[in-house]
């Protein structure tokens, strides 16, 4: 285009249709930035467990004694996670001091508790050459 002369109405129309596309850029990215933040709030926990710590151990502690094992193997950790990536459910994961045999060449190596009190074995592939 010269120096003052009008545009024409293709340049007109490439400064239109650019100016169209910043402006749909920035509305894309501007909606992906409000789907990230309440991705994030919807993920964040909703609060403290509600199974208190000492009840997890004592459901441990009660696998133990079952089995015979309170004098031989012990809580080694207890650790609060989430129940999976996205939820906002949590778990106790209590591992043991050392892992017992269990079937088709796992070990057991802790229980994980849930939020209503259920108890689930935490098995693992054994290591090749490990004892079981």
């Amino acid at each position: 285009m010269m120096k003052g002369s009008s545009p024409s109405s293709w340049e007109s129309f490439t400064v239109s249709f650019r100016r169209r596309r910043l402006v749909d850029l920035a509305g894309a990215l501007g909606a992906v930035a409000v789907v990230a933040a309440f991705g994030t709030l919807s993920a964040a926990p909703a609060g403290g467990p509600t199974v208190p710590v000492a009840e997890a151990v004592a459901l441990a502690q009660e696998q133990l004694q079952i089995r015979g094992l309170q004098g031989s193997v012990y809580i080694e950790s207890v650790t609060l996670r989430a129940a999976s990536i996205l939820g906002s459910s949590k778990q106790w994961t209590v591992l043991w001091s050392e892992p017992l045999p269990a079937s088709q060449g796992r070990v057991e190596v802790g229980v994980e508790v849930d939020m209503k009190g259920n108890v689930v074995r935490l098995l693992k592939k054994a290591a090749l050459g490990a004892k079981s």
